[in-house]
């Protein structure tokens, strides 16, 4: 891409950051919070916290429609608990077991659960010093402890709540408070003026109770005085009443009135204070903040022209009547036309922003474009397999515009074309049922149409980003790749020349070595095969990772320098050992083979190293299918030789044998990938029956009369 982004473009991408980031968080805090194994369902909850974040947004922007709009929220409030049955559900059950709640913040009031009502917190009010009754009425109706107004003096029935025996009012296990009230005027109607108020009372005495009379409170001098406040009174919180709410939506409705106020709950088990602040003001303030990102991220992406690997057709398409146009052929063909001219611009303004990035690239596209040269030393398999890889590497590095635009131009010519016959039915004497003919006639609905040619430019610019931070690693790939059919052709070329001739030197029939070298090309293009395959399964859909593909091409090279010293070296020792004994060609044959899987087995072994080390079990899936050929072909060439000769007639064991090496050839090893040691003893145990069978083979046919071979 280019190095030189706008500024734009440097704020969608650090926006686009900022809402990983967000999105890690959140689904971090979901499985804390939520309990919930089931990462959909943790993810559902996000959603509806989101949608929750951005409804909330707008009753607090709109005046129109409130109702409506709080009605909405309120039904994803229950949505949400009813899926989030984690650590909510603690906080509703911990709410259950305690009525009173001081608070982190603000420290100055207690909150009774079971009424709703507020009350001072006498730890920070007990140092009020005795007043008269009208200097009292006139501080509770300036007071605003905990930013609340409307303060109340406690009358009677409001004190007979929190004497409740079982759940009594905290500050009533001090020795020197109790209750000053007047049971009388709960008989009556309260009033204010002249009715009878009641206070908590400071006093040296045991805890009582007494009338207090109006004039009792111009005069008595041994009291303190405490308020409390009606704002949040609800009768629906009496846990003794449940016929309209449950318990635990009772519980909820408490849990509401604190998150509404931005209050921290001091819950009996403090464990759960912390988790009551994650889950009602920290989690809201993160979706907040992603719905606010994600207004952001729209607004720029509605002015974005740049493409990019993560171009999504959607944005574009937003501004197109789908309905409309698939309702209406001239509609249709009409914006077909303005789509892919969209499209055009688009790669246009891209190639002017990476002109110079381009023309960096463009030495390899040339040099990957030339067409393959056929080798006259190669068989006509051998030239038709490096002629496909290289029409595969030329594929993979067009990554230039102008087959791009070829095929959004092809669409476009198609949809003008089209129009243009629309356009020509003025001049039709059946207009009514040519137009007819033209609205029944096939078409991808312009969703489709839009995604596929959407589709094609990702690909292109997921091809380009992919060359731009992947550079040395394709010069790397493209010099493997292009080394390895030099260095087969200096094989085809020199080393069977050498080979040839140290083969006369020890008396060796030209057509002998002929078959041997033919055998070892078999042997020797299997791996030069597997070799640029994974070369090219690491462009650009990177099936294996960079490191991966260089470990195993390195291993393949390995193997490829141990298999030119045993043809060099020990190909004409076995043929000498075996050459005069009876029945001396299965000998021979079985003797190389045994050796050749011998090697194999060694490579298989540093194969197995580098599939253990991968995390991805499509990665080690991958590797076992490409290796399979390589490390199988002494089993399928021993299978390929019994069948061919008369030798599986002589005797049973022959035809047991060919059963069981078949049974090997056909095993699948990738059920063992779940276990490393299980994989290794399979590889083991396959090795050693290989070799137990060739024993037996070849224990069975000494002494035997030589077999015909099959015409």
């Amino acid at each position: 891409m280019s190095k030189q982004k706008s500024q734009t473009e440097q704020t969608y991408l650090s926006l686009i950051e900022q809402k990983k980031q967000l999105q890690a968080q959140l689904s971090e805090m979901s499985s804390e919070l939520d309990g919930l194994e089931n990462p959909e369902i943790a993810q559902k909850i996000n959603e509806l916290e989101l949608e929750k974040a951005k409804l909330t947004k707008e009753c607090e922007s709109t005046e129109n429609n409130a109702k409506t709009l709080k009605e909405a929220l309120n039904s994803l409030k229950a949505k949400i608990t009813n899926l989030s049955d984690g650590k909510n559900k603690e906080l509703i059950v911990a709410v259950q077991k305690q009525r009173w709640f001081f608070f982190k913040e603000p420290k100055e009031i207690i909150f009774d659960t079971h009424t709703g009502m507020i009350w001072e917190n006498l730890d920070y009010f007990n140092s009020r010093s005795s007043k008269k009754r009208n200097e009292i009425i006139n501080e509770v109706k300036s007071i605003k402890t905990a930013n609340q107004k409307n303060w109340e003096i406690p009358i009677y029935d409001s004190l007979l709540v929190i004497s409740d025996a079982k759940n009594k009012y905290p500050f009533l296990k001090q020795q020197n408070l109790s209750l000053f009230f007047n049971p009388v005027a709960s008989r009556n109607k309260p009033y204010y003026g002249d009715y009878y108020y009641c206070s908590i009372i400071l006093s040296n005495k045991e805890p009582f109770y007494e009338v207090a009379t109006k004039s009792d409170l111009d005069t008595y001098k041994d009291y303190n005085y405490t308020f409390f406040n009606r704002t949040f009174y609800n009768q629906d919180l009496d846990p003794t009443n449940t016929t309209i709410y449950s318990l635990d939506e009772k519980n909820q409705m408490v849990l509401d009135i604190f998150s509404s106020q931005k209050w921290i709950p001091l819950f009996d088990d403090r464990s759960l204070t912390d988790v009551f602040v994650k889950l009602y003001y920290e989690r809201p303030a993160l979706l907040e903040k992603f719905a606010e990102l994600e207004v952001q991220i729209k607004e720029i992406e509605s002015k974005r022209n740049t493409l990019d690997k993560d171009f999504d057709f959607k944005v574009p398409l937003r501004e197109y009547d789908l309905k409309e146009i698939n309702y209406s052929a001239l509609q249709y063909y009409k914006n077909a036309v303005y789509w892919i001219n969209d499209l055009l611009d688009s790669l246009d303004d891209f190639e002017k922003e990476n002109l110079e990035l381009i023309q960096s690239m463009s030495h390899i596209q040339i040099e990957t474009a030339e067409d393959y040269k056929p080798d006259s030393d190669f068989s006509d398999d051998e030239n038709s397999f490096f002629e496909e890889q290289k029409l595969e590497i030329k594929k993979i590095f067009d990554f230039g515009f102008d087959t791009l635009k070829k095929q959004l131009v092809s669409f476009r010519k198609e949809a003008e074309d089209k129009k243009t016959e629309i356009d020509s039915i003025s001049n039709s004497d059946n207009k009514i049922s040519f137009l007819a003919k033209i609205d029944k006639e096939p078409r991808p609905d312009f969703y489709l149409f839009a995604e596929y040619t959407g589709n094609l430019i990702k690909e292109k610019m997921q091809k380009f980003n992919w060359f731009y931070e992947k550079n040395e690693l394709i010069k790397e790939m493209l010099k493997k790749a292009t080394s390895l059919q030099e260095d087969y052709d200096i094989f085809k070329d020199k080393l069977k020349g050498d080979f040839i001739k140290k083969c006369e030197e020890q008396s060796i029939e030209n057509k002998r070595a002929e078959e041997w070298f033919e055998e070892w090309t078999k042997e020797r293009f299997t791996v030069v095969s597997k070799q640029l395959l994974l070369l090219t399964s690491g462009l650009p859909e990177m099936k294996l990772q960079e490191e991966t593909i260089l470990s195993l091409n390195s291993i393949a090279e390995e193997y490829k320098k141990e298999l030119d010293e045993f043809y060099l070296e020990e190909r004409i020792n076995i043929h000498t050992k075996f050459a005069f004994n009876n029945n001396g060609e299965f000998q021979e044959k079985f003797e190389k083979e045994n050796l050749l899987f011998k090697i194999a087995y060694k490579y298989s072994s540093k194969i197995e190293d580098v599939i253990f080390k991968l995390e991805s079990s499509s990665e080690k899936i991958f590797i076992i299918r490409w290796a399979k050929e390589w490390l199988n072909s002494q089993i399928e060439e021993i299978v390929h030789y019994i069948e061919k000769s008369k030798i599986k007639d002589t005797t049973p064991v022959f035809v047991d044998s060919l059963k069981e090496i078949k049974r090997l050839q056909l095993e699948n090893m990738e059920v063992y990938l779940s276990d490393v040691k299980q994989y290794s003893d399979a590889v083991k145990k396959r090795h050693d029956d290989f070799n137990a069978l060739i024993f037996k083979m070849r224990k069975e046919i000494e002494g035997k009369s030589k077999p015909e071979k099959k015409k």
